[in-house]
């Protein structure tokens, strides 16, 4: 059985925490024409996952996503970069990582 609908709905959800901090099972329910317990069940893998900074607002009955501790500024670029909360490394400096190709010498 295919994980695509599963992978979209995890996506769903990771996308709305970064860009409105919160996210509720109606959001899922109203993008993907789901049913409650779906939305429940869907909510409930990707805090599977562990993510850090995710907790459940009692007041506003949603998903919050709490502010993360700054991460130090690149030095040369002075790019802060960003963690991503679903244990993704985002870091859009490449600054101080060993280059994928090195260039040869001539």
């Amino acid at each position: 059985m295919s994980t695509w609908f599963k992978d979209r709905r995890q996506e769903f959800i990771a996308t709305t925490l970064r860009q409105f901090g919160q996210v509720r099972r109606s959001d899922l329910m109203r993008q993907f024409d789901i049913s409650m317990p779906q939305a429940s069940k869907d909510i409930a893998d990707f805090l599977a996952n562990d993510p850090p900074f995710v907790t459940y607002d009692l007041t506003a009955k949603a998903y919050v996503l709490n502010d993360p501790p700054k991460r130090p500024s690149c030095r040369i670029c002075r790019d802060t970069g960003y963690i991503d909360f679903a244990h993704l490394a985002l870091d859009p400096c490449d600054h101080g990582r060993p280059a994928a190709f090195p260039e040869e010498e001539n």
